[in-house]
Formats: C-alpha cells, structure tokens, sequence
C-alpha cells in the first residue's frame, strides 16, 4: 500500500484500516514522560569503591604484566575489566530495599 492509498477514504465495500491497540505497558512509558529524564546515572560511595578497585586490580595486572609473572596477572585484568568495572556501573540503590546491616520491613528491629 503507498502513503497515498493510506490517506484516501476507504473504497465501497472495503472497510477502514484500524490503528494498531497500543499495549498497557508502552501506555505507562508515554504517561511517565521522555526516557531522558528517567534514565539517570546515581552512582554512591559503594560505586566508585568498586570501581576503585576494579582500576586498582587493572593497572596492578598491568605492572605484573610488564615485569613477565604471567600467572596472576590476566587474573587481575580480568578481574578488574569483567568483574568489578561491570558491578560498580550495574549496582544500583533501590530505594526502599534495606541494605546490609538495616532491617527491612517486618524484620527484626521493628
């Protein structure tokens, strides 16, 4: 069908074209605004420890690297580039979780 055909009436005996049903979910996603003002990177305290140590393990798997100790080195790269890089951009805080060492709701210390 051509951009043409689409704008013009139905001819007798066809019947009009329907609008596709637009799902619950992307119904949400238009109510709650552009995906730019959702989508923000919060990173704590916990995040750049991580990632602290993710650069510390990679620069020290380099240093070990270039002195040839061939055996802990990769360990440490990729300790540092698959493992804790990832974790301290992936972990995020959900508000409303309790954390290590607080309580949640209907725990102990109600």
């Amino acid at each position: 069908m051509s951009p043409s055909e689409r704008t013009r009436a139905p001819r007798v005996g066809q019947t009009p074209a329907r609008r596709p049903q637009t799902s619950a979910a992307a119904k949400r996603a238009l109510r709650r605004g552009p995906a730019y003002q959702q989508s923000r990177l919060v990173l704590l305290k916990r995040n750049y420890l991580l990632m602290a140590a993710g650069a510390v393990a990679i620069v020290l798997g380099f240093f070990l690297l270039s002195n040839k100790e061939i055996s802990v080195a990769p360990a440490l790269l990729v300790l540092g580039y698959c493992v804790l890089i990832p974790a301290a951009l992936l972990w995020e805080h959900v508000p409303g979780k309790p954390g290590p060492g607080r309580p949640g709701p209907g725990g102990e210390g109600e």
